[in-house]
């Protein structure tokens, strides 16, 4: 059944929903990054037309054509669940990336606007899945909102974002909100040894790098990849903090080649662990993200000061909020180098 973990309240509420069969029209799923919106998201789309709870349709109308044998949610193993996960089928469509070209977005939503107005090929419903919601223009989201006003009984639209802030109002009051927090490190480490089937031991260290992300958890525990980034991420932030000038330009040089995503990562990592380098200088080690880091941060946080570390750590969230909108990349990451404090060589 459900596998997203660590937000019972929202898995409970749709359960119930699904159940009752009042599902709404549209969902907008909100919470930060990696913490499982896109997978509840997409769990919700399979649920929808799942036929191990419902049955099979009945000539595109929606209603069980028989009593239901499980608690409704997806169950990963009928045809239609199937096809959901595989991208495949007919009645699912997902938008992962809005287009950035000029008028183009609008034509995206226009098409599922046409797209709504057709009965089911095979399932109970037509889902849109409309991740980062928040990347759409207000010209599209204008445009969507003749689906959202006059929606057809057989459509569902799930949108989703990290907050409501870059969405019209309009948009948002259309939409039954889901908001979704990080998920405890118990959750976590939960989740890692259930779905994972990692050791206790392991997936508690996994969860407590992790800081609320589940999804990064998840995805850490599937091969090194992730982690040998980070580490390579953290290698590049000492090495700049104890590098020159002409050595700092090439380490934003290097990271300016990544895409936005890429070079957000790196950022993000960087303001976490010199936040748990602020938290070590004010005698603060219980509350550390990065406790494999602790000896680097300690060490660190011996050199430099509270204003220090608060200038860098502003430095970074300028640099982040210049990345994300679209400013010279690789300017923004020479500006931050130079405003990095200063370490002793090694």
């Amino acid at each position: 059944m459900w596998r997203t973990r660590g937000h019972d309240a929202a898995v409970e509420l749709l359960t119930s929903s699904l159940g009752q069969d009042r599902v709404s029209h549209a969902y907008l799923i909100t919470g930060p990054e990696r913490t499982g919106k896109a997978t509840l998201a997409r769990e919700l789309a399979m649920a929808l037309n799942c036929t191990t709870w419902q049955g099979a349709p009945q000539g595109g109308l929606f209603g069980p054509s028989e009593a239901p044998t499980a608690e409704p949610g997806p169950c990963y193993q009928c045809a239609s669940c199937l096809k959901t996960l595989a991208g495949s089928h007919p009645d699912v469509f997902a938008v992962e990336e809005w287009t950035t070209e000029r008028g183009a977005m609008t034509d995206q939503v226009r098409a599922i606007q046409y797209g709504s107005g057709l009965l089911p090929f095979e399932g109970r419903r037509k889902v849109y899945l409309l991740l980062n919601a928040d990347g759409m223009t207000p010209a599209a989201q204008n445009t969507l909102l003749k689906t959202l006003e006059e929606p057809a009984p057989t459509v569902c639209l799930i949108l989703t974002a990290t907050t409501t802030r870059a969405l019209l109002p309009t948009v948002v009051s259309r939409c039954q909100q889901l908001q979704l927090r990080p998920p405890s490190m118990e959750a976590i480490t939960s989740a890692l040894v259930e779905l994972r089937e990692m050791d206790p031991e392991e997936a508690g260290r996994l969860a407590a790098l992790a800081a609320g992300r589940i999804g990064w958890a998840l995805a850490a525990a599937e091969g090194p990849e992730l982690l040998e980034r980070r580490q390579a991420a953290l290698d590049a932030l000492a090495e700049a903090l104890r590098g020159r000038t002409v050595r700092r330009f090439r380490i934003a040089e290097s990271l300016a080649g990544s895409n936005a995503e890429g070079v957000d990562d790196v950022l993000e990592l960087w303001l976490s662990w010199l936040r748990d380098v602020l938290l070590a200088h004010e005698g603060l080690p219980e509350r550390i993200v990065n406790r494999d880091q602790l000896g680097t941060i300690q060490a660190v946080a011996a050199e430099l000061s509270t204003r220090d570390l608060q200038q860098a750590i502003r430095s970074v969230q300028t640099a982040r909020s210049q990345v994300a909108g679209a400013i010279n990349t690789r300017m923004a990451l020479e500006v931050l180098m130079l405003r990095m404090p200063a370490l002793r060589a090694a």
